[in-house]
């Protein structure tokens, strides 16, 4: 129950900041031959991010929904399958751009030692599909 007020006021929270327009119109613009340095970047900065909370020792479920907490986002999360709804660093970063969300992500579940795939379904509304390697 508390978990879900913390999700309202972050939410809230979301909805009133307004989104950098110059920032949306030069990354729309972003050749897709920069796809994988913009990952990069974002892996990064997900790392960076994830170090800073490292010392909670997560599991994996525990980290899907500390992101939706912080994120203000909707997550599903079953045995190794966390599902975002919608795109937990556009919440966060104001960023509509499928490799920094997956950098980002990426980085920040390595933090906590843990490999994971993730898949993007960006559009009008965002999926944003977190699986846990078993294997390196």
């Amino acid at each position: 129950m508390r978990e879900e007020k913390i999700v309202q006021k972050w939410r809230i929270i979301k909805i009133s900041r307004s989104k950098p327009s110059l920032a949306f119109r030069i990354l729309e613009k972003i050749p897709k031959e920069f796809e994988e340095e913009i990952r990069k970047i974002a892996f990064e900065y997900g790392l960076e991010k994830g170090k800073e909370a490292k010392n909670l020792k997560l599991s994996f479920a525990e980290i899907a929904k500390f992101i939706s907490m912080f994120s203000g986002t909707q997550v599903e999360v079953q045995e190794s399958i966390a599902i975002f709804y919608p795109c937990p660093v556009n919440s966060l970063e104001l960023i509509k751009l499928s490799p920094a969300c997956k950098g980002f992500l990426e980085g920040f579940f390595k933090a906590f030692n843990l490999n994971v795939e993730v898949s993007t379904n960006c559009g009008e509304k965002c999926r944003v599909e977190v699986r846990l390697r078993t294997h390196p």
